[in-house]
């Protein structure tokens, strides 16, 4: 059994991952960005 806790994107920091430009979005930039912080706890049992 093991418990395991884990962290992402520990300073919630928004980094853009993507970034373009297009004809349908008449002069603006379209963005993806990271996925914010996330916290979790994974508990793991072998039968």
């Amino acid at each position: 059994m093991g418990a395991y806790l884990y962290v992402t994107n520990l300073l919630d920091a928004t980094a853009i991952t993507r970034a373009t430009s297009s004809a349908i979005a008449q002069g603006r930039t379209l963005v993806s960005s990271a996925t914010p912080r996330t916290i979790g706890v994974n508990v793991r049992q072998k039968f």
